[in-house]
């Protein structure tokens, strides 16, 4: 849209509308006479090109909800911490590498969106948004959470599926507002004993990661079942001779397999061979 673009955005912050309306237009390039939008609460940008946002953004004081999905930004500008105001963050789907300091400074935003992208670690700022409800992290690079997480008290949707993650803070059972839980397809082993104190959790998804075998029998009960059992005097044991796979690169299941079968090769007695 080029010059049109910015003439379309000049026209729209003289009117102080409210909502600004660019997705699918085939953006590339955000004029910075955005920040010009200052009676602006909600600006969806969603399927564009766009690789970066202009720090002008920062400038949008009455902005609640942003919406940048299946873009191409690899980095955010800081001066997107600056939205005060804002309540939705979602940039799902793009290129983003890491998250610009001063997170933290959120004290309105009840939705953060950040999945299907190239993260590989969450700011522990995170903790200082009080005000979060839902966050999604799903198909990044993740190897763990920050244990500050746990001070997102009304936190009830959190969703890590399809990352490369670990271990889980034991901080999280701080968050007893939580009712959904996706951590599957990661590569947890053992599990925290303050998770089975998550009362109000209702749907809880761990599949597909290599937990060890007293997980994955308690897990076939459900999440009842499961939660009880990380509680238990019996799991507080396990945990601790295993908590050390919280560091530890999972086997590959085949890996496995062939220790496990030349293990059983060498305990096998050997035959003599006879005299010649």
């Amino acid at each position: 849209m080029g010059g049109n673009l910015a003439k379309v955005i000049d026209k729209e912050a003289k009117k102080n509308s409210v909502l600004m309306d660019l997705q699918s237009k085939g953006i590339s390039i955000l004029p910075p006479n955005i920040g010009d939008c200052v009676a602006c609460e909600k600006l969806l940008l969603s399927y564009n090109h766009m690789e970066s946002l202009p720090p002008e953004i920062g400038r949008m004081a009455s902005l609640k909800v942003l919406r940048v999905v299946n873009n191409k930004l690899s980095t955010i500008p800081p001066e997107i911490t600056h939205l005060s105001k804002l309540m939705e963050l979602n940039l799902a789907v793009n290129k983003i590498t890491e998250l610009p300091r001063g997170m933290g400074s959120y004290n309105h935003l009840r939705q953060l969106d950040l999945s299907k992208n190239l993260l590989t670690e969450i700011p522990a700022q995170i903790g200082l948004i009080g005000s979060l409800v839902e966050f999604q992290a799903s198909f990044n690079e993740l190897i763990t959470l920050p244990p500050e997480i746990g001070k997102c008290s009304q936190l009830e949707v959190l969703k890590l599926g399809t990352n490369k993650i670990r271990c889980l803070p034991g901080e999280l059972g701080g968050c007893q507002a939580l009712r959904s839980i996706d951590v599957s397809n990661n590569k947890l082993q053992v599990l925290p004993p303050d998770i089975g104190g998550l009362g109000a959790v209702e749907e809880f998804s761990l599949s597909q990661n290599p937990v060890i075998e007293q997980i994955h029998m308690a897990a076939k009960g459900g999440r009842a079942t499961l939660f009880d059992y990380l509680q238990s005097d019996e799991y507080a044991q396990v945990y601790a001779a295993n908590k050390h796979l919280e560091n530890e690169e999972p086997e590959d299941k085949k890996d496995k397999k062939k220790k496990k079968d030349k293990k059983k090769k060498d305990e096998e007695p050997q035959e003599k061979k006879g005299d010649e």
